[in-house]
């Protein structure tokens, strides 16, 4: 007897009618439904029939993802959120752009290059007024400016500090997406944007099976160059791989013990075009192809021998609890609300005797994520200022979540002596990008929306009555995406 249950509907794009007859994004019906331990995404097309990819082979990780998402009110239930969507207007509507979102990213992407050529100023300054427009008011992003291919240092260098002088000036970071050898040249500028503490570079690295050692030593490398140059600078390592996965036993150790200095790790799974195509085109299994994130989670626990577990990684849903925590230690109010199907994350702690520690040995996350649920609307309504009351619950909640033996974490915070408990943590997000052949546009679209929409509204609205026509046929052959 087959055991299968639908999780939710949602509309997906068929991987035959966009890839080999190169139609595009075509919307259609499109459900993910579990069937015994397993759960699949299943698209339909009155072409080409059924397609399915498996979405993960641990349904109860990948369900737990779905319980932990945001309610739409403080009465409604934390597994309401599972909701049906009928067509493709509901599916608009619920990922549109407005300031009420519950779902606006905590990080936003801008180019200063397009190509080799630079963004003018004024494109800059409109695109960082547009999108800190949608936010709202108090609320503060992360902003990864992106270096492209730009040939002329300097120049970028000039980019890079307009930026941080035009955005926000709270206290929010801008990550710098450069690659290592551009990232070498600007930091040997007299006055170079990496001397700014509110700059942090990004350096990302892909890493094949069978190349392991090689790219272990060209981040080591990088790490003991940067220090060199810029005493305690602080970076965000960026990791991609596919399958077949590259053993990371000890990239993940060297970047464990570089804490203080390596503070974001975030390791990205994604399919190459040629296995895409190749499943699209070839493949005559029932299951064509995975997108499952959960096997990568598992390569991490046996290549850390254990020492993280795959139940230590929460669904990056669950972020959001940290929302009102770093408002209350005043680092900001940033929106932690990363889509449900996004990844998982942990937190690795550091003191005096403990080492590189997930930080759910410590506290009970989920319990902690039910406890808060219910103060997330008067946590929002109070974003100046959280006050005695609301501090008060907040630190009842986390000495009630705290394991047994263990201080909470509002102690901790609170105490100056443990300053080094915050500067020595990590956090570590295990996601997978954004997969052509596996669209799922109530889980997956939503968190690149608003950069999406930001660069087509400037787009539109800097356009010349000459160009208006090429620039509106642009706009409409890039509308399905979002």
């Amino acid at each position: 007897m087959t055991h299968e249950m639908i999780l939710y509907r949602t509309m997906s794009v068929c991987p035959k009618c966009c890839i080999l007859d190169k139609k595009g994004l075509v919307w259609t019906n499109a459900v993910v439904k579990q069937s015994h331990h397993t759960v699949h995404l299943v698209i339909g097309c009155t072409l080409h029939g059924s397609f399915t990819l498996e979405y993960s082979a641990n349904a109860d990780h990948f369900k737990r993802a779905l319980i932990h998402s945001l309610p739409r009110s403080p009465t409604e239930s934390l597994h309401g959120f599972i909701g049906d969507i009928e067509n493709i207007q509901q599916a608009k509507k619920a990922i549109q752009l407005s300031t009420s979102s519950k779902n606006l990213p905590s990080m936003i992407e801008l180019s200063v290059f397009d190509g080799e050529q630079p963004v003018s100023d004024d494109d800059l300054r409109q695109q960082i007024i547009l999108l800190t427009s949608s936010f709202p008011p108090s609320r503060q992003f992360v902003l990864k400016v992106k270096g492209e291919l730009a040939a002329d240092m300097e120049l970028l260098n000039e980019k890079v500090l307009f930026v941080e002088r035009t955005a926000p000036t709270q206290p929010a970071p801008l990550l710098l997406d450069v690659s290592f050898e551009r990232l070498m040249l600007l930091i040997r500028l007299p006055d170079s944007c990496l001397l700014n503490r509110r700059i942090y570079p990004c350096i990302k690295y892909y890493i094949p099976k069978g190349m392991e050692s090689e790219v272990e030593g060209e981040i080591n490398s990088a790490l003991e160059e940067l220090e060199q140059e810029i005493t305690g600078i602080q970076v965000m390592i960026d990791i991609c791989v596919e399958r077949p996965f590259p053993v990371l036993t000890n990239i993940i150790a060297n970047l464990r013990e570089k804490s203080s200095m390596v503070r974001v790790v975030n390791i990205s799974m994604e399919r190459p075009p040629r296995e895409i195509i190749a499943n699209v085109a070839l493949n005559p299994a029932p299951v064509q192809g995975t997108v499952d994130i959960s096997e990568l989670l598992t390569n991490i626990e046996e290549d850390t021998r254990k020492d993280i577990v795959v139940e230590e990684f929460f669904p990056t849903t669950m972020l959001i609890t940290l929302e009102p925590l770093l408002s209350l230690m005043g680092w900001g109010k940033y929106m932690l609300r990363p889509s449900p199907s996004y990844g998982f994350a942990t937190v690795l702690l550091n003191t005096d005797t403990l080492r590189s520690v997930p930080i759910s040995r410590l506290m009970d996350v989920d319990k902690f994520y039910e406890s808060i649920a219910s103060l997330l609307p008067q946590l929002s309504a109070n974003q100046a200022d959280i006050g005695i009351l609301l501090g008060t619950k907040l630190r009842k909640i986390l000495k009630t979540c705290a394991r047994p033996g263990q201080p909470d974490l509002f102690t901790v915070f609170a105490n100056d002596q443990e300053a080094t408990f915050l500067s020595r943590s990590q956090v570590w997000i295990v996601h997978r990008e954004i997969d052509f052949g596996a669209l799922d546009l109530q889980y997956v679209v939503r968190p690149c929306v608003l950069t999406k929409l930001a660069r087509q509204l400037w787009k539109s609205f800097s356009a010349t009555d000459a160009d208006s026509a090429s620039a509106s046929s642009a706009s409409a052959s890039s509308a399905p995406a979002n």
